[in-house]
C-alpha cells in the first residue's frame, strides 16, 4: 500500500502572537500537573452536545455523563503577548482554552467550569482551522482514574497507567501524531451501565479525522452484583450495544475487538462451538447450561449436562456421580468464576454458586476436566502488519500453576517460569517432553489464527492463546513422560501480557488503526504501518507513590484573581464569584498527586488502610477489636 507524504510545512505555527488574537490550540488533558483529566464539554459552538444526559440537557444537568474532547484542537484566545525568546523561562504560549471544561470527579462541584488558561508550544497553535486529523479515537472508560495502585499494569481497565500506556507512551498515537496535533481523542468516562445508552451516533459526527476507531477500557458481565463491587465492570448487553452503535457509523473498534469477535471471545461461546467439530483444535469437550435451564430444575440441569459430556466422549462407564470436571461462567474475569466438580450434586451446587446474582440471558461452560496439568503455556500475540497483512509474531510464556484444591484442581497462577524451571518441575527434566509441548503449542496457535479467518473475524491487532500441558509421570526412570496440549483459553486484546512489554500491543494497535480504510480513500500516512518492536521481558519495579505526569511540563494552573493568569497559569472564571488558589486545591485534595477522597481517606492511608484492600483490612481489624473486647467480657463473668 503507498504512503501519503505529510503536508507541506506552513509558516502558521511560527512567529510572534498578540494577546487577545483568536486562534486554535492543540489540547491534551493528559499534560495536568496534578493527573486531573478535564475534558472540555461538546455542547458550544462550533459543536453541539452530543448526547442527552441521564437527567436531561446538558447545559442544565447537575449529574452529567463526562463526555468530551479530551485531545485535541479547541477555540483558544491569545491571553499575553508572545515572541519567541530562546532564553525564556517559559517558551510556550498562554492561552485561554474557549468552552466548558470537567472533570470525571467534580471536586469543583457539579457544574463545568467556563473557559481554561492553558500553555501550549507555538508549533501547536493555529490562527486558521486546522485540516481533519488522521486519526479521531473515541475512548469509553472508568471514570474512576485515580487507580495507580490498582496494580495489574497490563491489563487492568481501571489502572490509569494502562491507559496511558496505549494511549500516551512509546508506540502510542500521541507519539506518532502528538507533536503535529494530527490526531484527536473523545472521551467518556463511565459511572455505570446506565451510562453506555446516553453514547451513540451524534457522538461519532464531532470525530473528524480521515480514520476513526473506538476503544472500550470497560468489562462486560452477566452479574450485576458485579458492576457494583467491581470497578470497571458493565452490563454486557449495554456494553455490546455500544459498540455496535459506533460500529454502525463507521468508528470501528480497534480495543479490544469489533463487537462479534468481542462478544465470541468474552461470551466464550467458542469452546462448545468448536471442541467437537474441530478435534484438531483440542479444545475439552464442552457443553452450554442456560440459566434458564438451570433455573426450571437444578439437578435435572446437571444430569443433563454430564449425560451430554459422556455422549460426546462415547463413555458412559464413568458413573455421573463420579464424573470430574469443570464449570466456567461466560463474561467472567482472571480466573474468577472457574470451579471444579465431582459428580451431579456438586455440579449443581457449583451452577447455583455461578448462576447467583446473574442476569436470565447467562451461561455457564460445563467441560471435561484435563488430568495432570503441569503447567499453562500462554502465547502473547501482535499482528505484524509490515511483515504482511496476516503475519503475527508470538511470545511464549509459560505460566506455574496454584496450590491445588480438595478436588486435586488447580488454576493457573500469575507467576511465569523460566526455561529451566519449567524443564524441572513441570517435564521431569525431559528437554524432549517440553520440546514437543511447545511445538504443539506453537502448531495450535496457527490453526487458531486460520479458524478466526475462516469464521470472518479477520487476523486480530493482538491477543493471548492459552494452552494447558498435561504431563503424565514416565513410566520408567530417564522415559520421556507422555505430554497433551489443550487450548483452555482465546483471551482477548487487553488481557494479562504476563511480564511482556507492552510496546509491541500498543504498536500493534496503532498500526490497526491508522492503517483503516479513511473517509476520503487516501493511503495511510508516511511511516505506516510501523515496525513491531521485538518482545521484551518487563522489569518489575516497586510502585510509585507520585502520579504520572507521562514526562511532559506541567500546561494547566488556578489562581484566586477570578480567573486571571497568574504566573503564566491560570483558568478562567466561573460565573462571578472566582475560583480557589492551587494551594487550596491542594489542601482540599489532600495532596498535589491527584485526587483523593479527603482528610478521612488521607488519615487511614497514614495507618496503612488504603485503596480497596485497605478497606477490607481495616474492617477486618475493627472485627478483630470486637472479637477481643467481648471474649474480655465474657472472662469478667
Amino acid at each position: 500500500m503507498p504512503n501519503r507524504a505529510p503536508p507541506p510545512e506552513t509558516v502558521d505555527n511560527e512567529g510572534s502572537l498578540k494577546e487577545g488574537e483568536a486562534v486554535r490550540a492543540f489540547y491534551n488533558m493528559s499534560d495536568h500537573p496534578s493527573g486531573y483529566r478535564f475534558v472540555r464539554l461538546l455542547d458550544g459552538p462550533p459543536e453541539e452536545a452530543p448526547e442527552p444526559t441521564a437527567t436531561g440537557d446538558a447545559k442544565d444537568s447537575k449529574d452529567i455523563c463526562v463526555v468530551g474532547l479530551s485531545t485535541g484542537w479547541t477555540p483558544a484566545t491569545i491571553a499575553e503577548d508572545w515572541r519567541h525568546d530562546a532564553s525564556a523561562e517559559e517558551p510556550r504560549v498562554l492561552v485561554k482554552l474557549h468552552g466548558r471544561f470537567i472533570d470525571p470527579y467534580k471536586q469543583e462541584g457539579p457544574d463545568p467550569i467556563q473557559d481554561m488558561f492553558w500553555r501550549v508550544p507555538r508549533s501547536l497553535i493555529r490562527r486558521t482551522v486546522t485540516p481533519p486529523p488522521e486519526l479521531s479515537l473515541f475512548v469509553a472508560r472508568w471514570h474512576d482514574y485515580h487507580n495507580y495502585r490498582m496494580g495489574s499494569r497490563c491489563h487492568n481497565v481501571v489502572n490509569e497507567h494502562m491507559l496511558l500506556d496505549v494511549l500516551q507512551n512509546s508506540g502510542s498515537p500521541h507519539e506518532a501524531f502528538g507533536t503535529q496535533g494530527t490526531y484527536e481523542v473523545y472521551s467518556a468516562f463511565i459511572r455505570s451501565t446506565a451510562d453506555l445508552s446516553l453514547i451513540g451516533a451524534r457522538l461519532s459526527t464531532a470525530m473528524r479525522g480521515q480514520r476513526r476507531a473506538g476503544m472500550y477500557f470497560l468489562w462486560p458481565t452477566h452479574r450485576p452484583a458485579s458492576e457494583k463491587r467491581t470497578p470497571g465492570t458493565v452490563g454486557e448487553q449495554e456494553l455490546l450495544a455500544l459498540m455496535r452503535r459506533m460500529e454502525d457509523t463507521g468508528v470501528r473498534s480497534a480495543w479490544p475487538h469489533d463487537s462479534r469477535f468481542y462478544r465470541e471471545l468474552s461470551g466464550k461461546t467458542w469452546p462448545a462451538r468448536t471442541c467437537a467439530a474441530r478435534p484438531d483444535l483440542r479444545v475439552p469437550l464442552t457443553v452450554e447450561v442456560p440459566f434458564q435451564d438451570f433455573d426450571d430444575d437444578p439437578i435435572k440441569a446437571a444430569e443433563a449436562a454430564i449425560a451430554k459430556l459422556q455422549a460426546l466422549t462415547g463413555d458412559s462407564v464413568v458413573d455421573a456421580k463420579s464424573y470430574r470436571g469443570v464449570v466456567k461462567l461466560s463474561f467472567s474475569w482472571q480466573g474468577e468464576h472457574v470451579k471444579a466438580f465431582q459428580g451431579t450434586a456438586q455440579l449443581a451446587k457449583v451452577l447455583a454458586q455461578l448462576f447467583d446474582g446473574a442476569t436470565a440471558h447467562a451461561v455457564c461452560l460445563v467441560q471435561q476436566r484435563i488430568e495432570n496439568v503441569a503447567c499453562e503455556m500462554r502465547y502473547i500475540c501482535c499482528r505484524d502488519l509490515a511483515s504482511g497483512e496476516h503475519v503475527v509474531q508470538k511470545q511464549l510464556v509459560r505460566m506455574s500453576m496454584k496450590q491445588r484444591s480438595d478436588l486435586d484442581f488447580a488454576l493457573t497462577s500469575a507467576n511465569t517460569l523460566g526455561q529451566s524451571d519449567a524443564l524441572q518441575y513441570c517435564f521431569h527434566g525431559s528437554a524432549e517432553a517440553m520440546a514437543k509441548a511447545e511445538q504443539e503449542g506453537a502448531g495450535l496457535a496457527d490453526k487458531w489464527f486460520a479458524w478466526m479467518l475462516d469464521e470472518g473475524y479477520g487476523t486480530p491487532s493482538s491477543c493471548r492463546l492459552d494452552f494447558l500441558v498435561s504431563v503424565e509421570p514416565p513410566q520408567a526412570k530417564g522415559a520421556t513422560p507422555a505430554v497433551d496440549v489443550w487450548t483452555v483459553e482465546l483471551c482477548e486484546c487487553g488481557g494479562s501480557l504476563c511480564d511482556v512489554k507492552c510496546v509491541p500491543r500498543t504498536t500493534a494497535i496503532l498500526n490497526d488503526c491508522v492503517c483503516l480504510d479513511s473517509t476520503d480513500g487516501s493511503p495511510p500516512p508516511s511511516g505506516f504501518p510501523k515496525p513491531l518492536p521485538a518482545f521484551a521481558i518487563e522489569v518489575k519495579e516497586p510502585p510509585s507513590q507520585s502520579y504520572a505526569n507521562n514526562g511532559t511540563s506541567s500546561n494547566w494552573g488556578v489562581n484566586g484573581n477570578n480567573g486571571t493568569p497568574s504566573n503564566g497559569y491560570g483558568r478562567g472564571a466561573r460565573g462571578a464569584g472566582g475560583n480557589s488558589t492551587m494551594m487550596a486545591r491542594k489542601k482540599q485534595y489532600g495532596s498535589s498527586n491527584g485526587p483523593s477522597n479527603g482528610p478521612l481517606s488521607a488519615f487511614l492511608a497514614k495507618l496503612g488502610f488504603e485503596g480497596a484492600n485497605g478497606g477490607r483490612a481495616l474492617l477486618t481489624a475493627v472485627l478483630a477489636v470486637i472479637v477481643m473486647l467481648w471474649l474480655r467480657s465474657r472472662s469478667r463473668r
